[in-house]
């Protein structure tokens, strides 16, 4: 994308990054998702948690989102923390997102249910989103600007 004079603000605004290494604290899976956004619902963290694909996963967890993750989240597999991180993202409703090899560690299902899921989102939003990734299975959307 280039930040020309009119797509500046989106470019100079907040952008969301989601890396193949992902980063957890040793707090609660709610807390984990929310960082950066503590204002954040618990209604809002289901819908993000939800369209990442982790919601199956977290109900099993002993406490569900008050769980606390010990060591960084590593009592999770690897594709778990990365739903976790991802869901963060979508949290975090940025005009930018950079996925980095973030279903790596996914099975095929989990991922083609967060690429539609990330295909709505852009759909569904009704302004412009940008999603940069390194490798999503052929991620295909349209993009849609808002009327300003």
């Amino acid at each position: 994308m280039i930040c020309g004079s009119t797509a500046w603000r989106t470019c100079a605004g907040p952008s969301g990054v989601v890396l193949q290494d992902t980063a957890l604290l040793a707090v609660s899976v709610r807390e984990n998702i929310c960082y950066g956004n503590s204002w954040a619902a618990l209604e809002q963290v289901r819908s993000a948690v939800q369209m990442a694909g982790a919601d199956s996963f977290i109900e099993r967890l002993p406490n569900g989102y008050d769980t606390v993750l010990e060591h960084g989240g590593q009592e999770l597999s690897q594709g778990e923390r990365q739903l976790l991180t991802i869901a963060r993202a979508m949290l975090a409703d940025a005009p930018i997102l950079i996925l980095d090899e973030v279903t790596s560690s996914v099975d095929t299902v989990t991922e083609q249910k967060l690429r539609r899921a990330l295909c709505a989102d852009v759909l569904g939003a009704g302004k412009e989103r940008s999603r940069i990734r390194k490798k999503l299975r052929k991620m295909y959307c349209h993009r849609q600007r808002e009327a300003e």
